[in-house]
């Protein structure tokens, strides 16, 4: 029974190593034919030993598509890093030679096959220099220049992700000439660029609909006002481990609003737009001005690590999801998403917050991190809480209680919100633990309560032992200053691994906690019943 040529083709897609790939040709006739027309070719220098090896394999398998007029849907080259020349300063003579020849004909090579590819009409390309001795690949950046003409000449290409080279092209399109015209996908990690290749590239690329930028070197502002037309997936990366917020801002043209006719206002904006993600660039409050003109058909929201705001207005019909993490100081905050699904909010301290939609089945993921230093932190928190009551809430609490607390009087009859899940994190003095209890089960009523883990401050053993006075009966009734009388039943229950489900744990074993632990019973939760 002859397999079908799509079926091997399917296989062979599968097999990462294409030497291992190239083994299957001894099968049959009908798979040695389907690796000689094999729609997607992918080339990784670090599977071969040596680099001559791979170049003769590379340069043999084009020839043969050439040679049987056969054209390359995907292609996928990864090459070892290119390193600059070197001076003969540095090294000997023959030694600088040798070298330099080397670091040409890898130039040679990277252009050969990339042009070559070009030419046999690629729609999906995927270009990768990588330094194997890193631990982390994107250290490395290449400066290896890459040829032109894949902006400038490649009518075919459709899909672009370049990784760890330079481009660095002064002028790539002669005017009134339209290069890259049916390029609908590009994405650029680890690369030097500057402000005006880029910009030129965007210029030539008019269909453009997924654009990711990534860890990119060079960059200081993208202006991406040209793109409104079909841009429908946006995100812009910083650095991953930079403690600040990268110098890199993004333009988007305000909404040019047209004539008014038959009492319409036509709007151009951003209006395929439905992906945004923004990380370690400069946001300011005028980005959330009109927000719902500029991205009508937006669903996805994520700004992660974005400074330079203070308020947030958000409304847009269309968001489904929305991501707001690691916000430095944020004072206000306003949401009109009639459509929301999940929200996630992660800031320093509960901010103002007003919040608006018709949606009846939604999650919110809320961390909140920072220092506590007396109730009115407890009264905003419940205040913000209630605001997402509408939804179901997972809360993060990891704050540092610095200052003796008063107590939140408790209103009876005032409705106080619901949590589904509430991580708890405090560093409490042991003095502080029973106004800290009152206060939080004041501000919210969670269902469940999990300790956050870590070894700083033993923080997971003292919290596990802070939690265990709600589990005492006579805490709760002879405590005078703890006035929340809703609180009827707590159990404290642990995951049992080899059943994979939670049994009840003894409250009286929390005070040897540390032990229990280092057992397997580091899954602790308490269970928590409101009247």
């Amino acid at each position: 029974m002859e397999v079908p040529e799509e079926v091997i083709h399917l296989i062979l897609s599968y097999i990462g190593n294409r030497r291992r790939a190239a083994q299957t040709c001894l099968l049959s006739k009908s798979w040695y034919a389907a690796w000689c027309t094999h729609p997607t070719l992918s080339f990784d220098e670090r599977d071969f030993r040596t680099t001559d090896g791979f170049a003769n394999l590379t340069r043999k398998t084009l020839q043969r598509y050439r040679e049987s007029n056969l054209n390359i849907p995907t292609f996928r080259l990864r090459l070892n890093k290119i390193p600059q020349m070197s001076s003969y300063l540095s090294l000997s003579v023959l030694s600088t030679y040798l070298r330099n020849r080397k670091i040409k004909e890898s130039i040679h090579l990277a252009n050969e096959l990339i042009l070559d590819v070009l030419k046999l009409g690629v729609n999906d390309l995927k270009f990768e220099i990588v330094d194997p001795d890193k631990y982390l690949k994107f250290e490395y950046v290449s400066s290896y220049i890459l040829p032109s003409q894949v902006f400038a000449a490649a009518t075919s290409l459709r899909k672009l992700y370049v990784f760890g080279c330079t481009i660095a092209i002064d002028r790539i399109f002669p005017v009134g000439h339209v290069a890259s015209s049916h390029l609908t996908s590009l994405t650029l990690f680890n690369v030097y660029i500057k402000d005006d290749t880029i910009t030129s590239i965007l210029l030539g690329c008019p269909l453009i609909e997924d654009f990711n930028v990534r860890d990119c070197k060079g960059l200081k502002k993208i202006n991406v006002s040209m793109m409104q037309c079909n841009l429908k997936n946006f995100r812009v990366e910083g650095r991953l481990f930079c403690q600040s917020t990268l110098p890199l801002s993004i333009e988007f043209e305000e909404p040019r609003l047209g004539s008014v006719s038959d009492g319409r206002i036509s709007v151009s904006a951003y209006r395929n737009l439905s992906s945004l993600t923004l990380k370690y660039v400069k946001v300011d409050d005028k980005f959330f001005h009109k927000f719902s003109h500029k991205f009508p058909c937006l669903e996805d929201l994520t700004i992660y690590r974005c400074s330079s705001y203070l308020e947030v207005e958000i409304s847009g019909p269309a968001l489904k999801r929305i991501r707001l993490i690691h916000v430095r100081k944020l004072d206000k905050t306003e949401f009109d998403v009639p459509s929301i699904q999940k929200f996630e909010f992660s800031v320093v301290n509960p901010p103002s917050m007003s919040f608006t939609t018709s949606s009846r089945e939604w999650e919110s993921y809320i961390s909140l991190s920072g220092n506590v230093d007396d109730v009115s932190w407890f009264n905003k928190l419940r205040k913000f809480l209630t605001e997402l009551s509408q939804s179901r809430i997972s809360l993060n609490v990891n704050i540092s209680v610095r200052n003796e607390l008063e107590y939140v009087q408790y209103n009876q009859g005032f409705p106080i919100p619901v949590v589904e899940n509430l991580m708890l994190g405090v560093k409490p003095e042991s003095t502080m633990c029973s106004a800290l209890l009152n206060n939080l089960l004041c501000s919210c009523h969670p269902k469940f309560i999990i300790t956050l883990s870590g070894t700083k401050y033993n923080l997971e053993e003292r919290n596990l032992k802070m939690l265990g006075l709600l589990c005492r009966d006579e805490f709760r009734e002879t405590n005078p200053v703890y006035l929340n009388p809703d609180l009827e039943k707590v159990n404290v229950e642990f995951f049992d691994r080899t059943l994979m489900q939670w049994q009840s744990f003894p409250p009286w074993e929390l005070f040897f906690i540390n032990s229990k632990i280092t057992q397997g019973r580091e899954k602790i939760r308490f269970r928590l019943r409101w009247g």
